[in-house]
């Protein structure tokens, strides 16, 4: 009993840091820096943001507003997303923003259908043997996972609550091409693993991201959680835990917090 109140104190403890600690992090302009003391702010540390909220339900944290119309500065005349407001276009950045968007439910309310037309466009053009990630780019294993999660998550239907949809847009992309130049050309036959170019040796991050795009496209057993880049299973199997409304089949009572407008 005494190791259960600990617990409960340090997870209390925990929480109301993260909150003050989130909130101190957000800029006016509605970006997030990476620590207290001072470093760049941009569209990745608003996806590493957005992940903390959507897994903890810290989402009275942050002011979303503020931090969605920083994301649509974020877009550039090619469709996709920069790292900051003026930067190029860039496959990385582009997943980022469009996972935080869909982690704050405003991918398909922030951005109009022709805005999202341009941005698949701009993904779907990314795709050579693997995907490039900026125009005119070697391909690299890593964009594979960033280039085609983003597809993925610009399906109309798209959630990642409880369950994976059905169908999402990879079947427009040609998957053959992305899974020869993992498998057949980034996969190293002496190591083991997968390397960011063809003839270059394989690192643990291309590894991790060459799977996740295998998971992705149906060639491993478990799917992939596209919003997180973790098991779906264990993603479900968390969800159920925090809301046990939703595991035992009954629909949870939704407040505007959770929705999010």
């Amino acid at each position: 009993m005494v190791y259960l109140l600990q617990f409960m104190v340090n997870v209390t403890l925990f929480l109301d840091f993260s909150f003050v600690g989130l909130k101190k992090l957000q800029q006016p302009d509605g970006s997030f820096m990476a620590t207290l003391h001072g470093t760049e702010a941009d569209v990745r540390f608003i996806y590493c943001v957005c992940a903390i909220a959507h897994i903890l339900d810290l989402w009275h944290c942050i002011d979303i507003d503020r931090t969605v119309q920083y994301l649509l500065r974020c877009r550039t005349y090619e469709g996709g997303f920069g790292l900051r407001p003026g930067c190029e276009t860039q496959g990385g950045a582009t997943y980022c923003a469009v996972a935080a968007l869909t982690m704050m439910k405003r991918l398909h309310t922030a951005m109009t259908p022709y805005e999202r037309e341009t941005l698949l466009a701009w993904c779907l053009r990314r795709e050579q043997d693997g995907y490039e990630g900026r125009t005119d780019k070697d391909p690299d294993t890593c964009y594979c996972f960033w280039i085609g999660a983003s597809i993925a998550m610009l399906t109309d239907d798209f959630s990642d609550d409880v369950d994976s949809p059905s169908e999402n847009l990879l079947h427009l992309t040609e998957q053959r091409r992305a899974r020869s130049f993992i498998l057949d050309e980034c996969q190293n036959p002496r190591y083991g693993g997968f390397a960011k170019f063809p003839d270059s040796l394989p690192d643990i991050l291309h590894s991790y991201y060459s799977l996740c795009w295998l998971a992705m496209a149906g060639d491993l057993k478990r799917p992939l959680n596209v919003v997180l880049g973790i098991s779906q299973e264990k993603w479900r199997q968390y969800y159920h835990t925090r809301h046990p409304l939703v595991a035992n089949g009954e629909k949870r009572e939704a407040t505007s917090q959770e929705d999010r407008r």
